[in-house]
């Protein structure tokens, strides 16, 4: 029995798309980027044909995904882009007194 709860709970596990911020210059501005990204994604994919896709930062582009549509070519939509599950993640170097803290308090 435990082995099916851990199958099924397995199946609900999502990927977090991980953002060092080190490598952006605010979360407010990441966001702002993701989300004005996949609007123009999305205006191109309903655009003329021709016309070069847009391009964003390779972070930026790496929480975008496009999911297709399914069904019969004649019945079905256009492609959807959907962001990606994210979190940021603290990789900036600390001060020499915060790490001293640290240190400090785990030992």
């Amino acid at each position: 029995m435990a082995r099916a709860v851990v199958q099924a709970v397995c199946r609900e596990l999502v990927a977090v798309i991980q953002i060092p911020l080190s490598q952006i210059t605010s979360k407010d501005d990441f966001t702002a980027e993701v989300t004005a990204y996949r609007a123009a994604l999305e205006r191109h994919n309903r655009g003329k044909p021709g016309i070069a896709a847009p391009t964003a930062h390779p972070l930026v582009q790496s929480v975008i995904a496009r999911v297709p549509q399914t069904g019969p070519v004649a019945k079905r939509g256009p492609d959807e882009f959907v962001v990606q599950p994210y979190e940021f993640i603290d990789d900036r170097p600390v001060s020499p007194e915060i790490q001293a803290l640290r240190d400090s308090i785990l030992n």
